[in-house]
């Protein structure tokens, strides 16, 4: 098994540790070999984002990911740019208020939904969006753990904002399902 994954977005959406989670929970406690890449630029916010993923039973021999399994957008501009690459067959997962595909995505599996919005709404604060897309994606990748994701949050988020992030995961989970 091998799953070749690519994140985009803008600088501030929580791209990088949405990612992060994804291949240190595949890696740690689900057993893979796991590759995480990443490529921002020096704008803080705002600026474009991307993340490649890989996972695999074997060994990972080359770090970047050329034609992905699985394309996370949640800005245009990222979507535009690389769902060209999306393999035939593969899933095209994005925030349906953020991102309109321009393509028709032939032969792709395509799964949307508010990220965003509903961080906004349910949350009060978009920095948790990133986490109602992880709940989301986690419905989607059906050889990675949900509890595996969860262990690798409570190690990777800040204990003051676990709580908020842990809700934001769930309601993602839920709007996965």
């Amino acid at each position: 098994m091998k799953k070749e994954l690519k994140f985009v977005g803008l600088g501030g959406q929580g791209v990088l540790l949405a990612s992060t989670i994804l291949a240190k929970s595949a890696s740690v406690f689900d057993n893979y070999f796991a590759v995480l890449t990443e490529k921002y630029t020096s704008d803080m916010r705002g600026g474009e984002v991307f993340s490649d993923v890989i996972i695999s039973s074997e060994r990972v021999t080359y770090p970047l990911v050329e034609r992905p399994d699985f394309l996370i957008a949640l800005s245009q501009d990222g979507c535009d740019k690389y769902l060209c690459q999306l393999r035939q067959g593969g899933t095209f997962i994005y925030d349906s208020d953020l991102v309109i595909p321009k393509e028709d995505g032939k032969g792709v599996q395509t799964f949307s939904a508010p990220f965003n919005a509903v961080a906004v709404t349910d949350f009060g604060n978009r920095a948790v969006m990133n986490m109602v897309m992880l709940g989301f994606i986690s419905k989607k990748l059906d050889f990675l753990d949900v509890g595996s994701l969860k262990k690798t949050m409570n190690e990777e988020i800040e204990p003051r904002f676990l709580e908020l992030n842990g809700k934001a995961f769930e309601k993602g989970i839920l709007l996965g399902e």
